[in-house]
């Protein structure tokens, strides 16, 4: 089998996504509830712990921002391409979190 194009792996995770908000909203939970499911299950699928693969983030600051926080005196993000999650599972993190 040839490897998967970006357009069919886009596809793929927006169609997962679409039956995670189908799925949560078919519960009749209380809005927050459901929300926080449609955020944990969205974790899940980054971590790579459903029928996807793992998803790396890293932020992709726009060029101008770190000039800009610098002379504010804020900090910035970085532009390294370093995800942010290569080292923990965000969904872990977010039950965790809660408690």
């Amino acid at each position: 089998m040839p490897v998967k194009s970006k357009e069919q792996v886009r596809t793929e995770f927006l169609d997962h996504l679409r039956g995670l908000v189908r799925y949560w909203c078919s519960l009749g939970k209380p809005t927050e509830e459901t929300c926080d499911g449609v955020v944990f299950s969205l974790l899940v699928a980054l971590d790579g712990c459903s029928d996807l693969p793992a998803f790396n983030l890293s932020p992709s600051p726009h060029p101008e921002d770190r000039a800009f926080l610098e002379s504010e005196g804020e900090d910035w993000y970085p532009d390294d391409g370093k995800p942010i999650n290569d080292d923990c599972q965000l969904h872990e993190l977010w039950a965790t979190g809660k408690r």
